[in-house]
């Protein structure tokens, strides 16, 4: 008979297999059902996806860029009570032409990260133009961190006129704002910067742990590692279990993007930290890294 202690053990590895190997994503914002609409039916929508305790500010920032002819989309505008809101407000994303993503005092909600990953994949694809905005209150050295080779505004100051630097954005094409190409081996080493803004506002592991997969799923490997190493290394200050699955979901992104060797190493690291704290485990992950061989083997590498 299992002790409590085997059975926690065995719920973990469970817990951890369902992470790593379940890439077909059950959430509202499922990034590979996401459907094109014709050309013809796309309107001159621009989306605003903001953290909902920065709302005052944003409807300030709305209500003047309305007054000069930029009518942003506020779900709290303009959804009905009582309608089928999240339907209407994927449907709402896949006719933007462009979306200003907001980050104020609070950083990123929650449920602005599902928005995100959804917009990402659109701009990824070159479907969307993505603009990101600072409000007033945003602090840190690190707040506009990684933005300075992209068009985005602050509105933190005054010069440059951060109204008259969006509406200079918002006459880009979603192309011309930055060249993005399918992720491939050679491209590991360049997450987009976008994606980095967001993460490096991010503390929460399991809100990391979910993030990285949508981009496993998009197959956007540069992103997806990014993801996962910053993981790995607030990880490594609070479980070592932790850390060393965050190397066992690296190994798997690597394999998956065709770098095998290099799959193998990063499951190497996670299989000796295994090794050195928890040995009673290795049966139960020489299993996990299996099984991922198996899955990841299923799928076209960097296809």
């Amino acid at each position: 008979m299992e002790s409590d202690d085997d059975e926690s053990k065995h719920c973990h590895h469970q817990a951890l297999a369902d992470s790593i190997l379940d890439i077909h994503l059950t959430n509202s914002f499922h990034l590979s059902v996401l459907k094109m609409p014709d050309e013809s039916t796309k309107k001159d929508v621009i989306f605003a996806s903001y953290n909902r305790k920065d709302l005052e500010v944003v409807q300030v920032i709305s209500s003047r860029l309305r007054r000069q002819g930029i009518d942003l989309w506020l779900d709290t505008q303009n959804l009905l009570a009582g309608s089928e809101w999240l339907t209407e407000l994927e449907a709402l994303i896949l006719r933007a032409r462009a979306a200003v993503i907001f980050k104020g005092p609070h950083g990123f909600g929650n449920f602005q990260r599902e928005e995100i990953s959804a917009l990402f994949k659109l701009h990824a694809d070159q479907k969307l133009l993505l603009i990101p905005a600072l409000l007033p209150g945003a602090s840190g050295k690190d707040a506009g961190l990684f933005l300075g080779n992209i068009h985005h505004v602050d509105f933190r100051l005054r010069n440059p006129d951060p109204f008259g630097e969006l509406r200079s954005g918002l006459a880009l094409s979603a192309p011309a704002q930055i060249a993005l190409t399918q992720s491939s081996v050679q491209q590991l080493d360049a997450p987009h910067p976008l994606v980095q803004w967001i993460v490096n506002d991010m503390t929460n592991l399991k809100d990391m742990d979910t993030f990285g997969r949508r981009y496993i799923e998009a197959k956007r490997w540069p992103e997806a590692l990014y993801i996962y190493h910053r993981l790995a290394r607030l990880a490594i200050g609070q479980s070592n279990r932790l850390y060393a699955d965050s190397y066992l979901q690296i190994g798997r992104i690597h394999f998956l993007a065709g770098q095998r060797d290099q799959a193998e190493k990063k499951w190497e690291i996670g299989f000796r930290i295994y090794r050195d704290y928890f040995p009673a485990d290795l049966p139960q992950v020489e299993k996990l890294i299996s099984a991922m061989r198996n899955r990841a083997a299923a799928y076209s590498p960097a296809g």
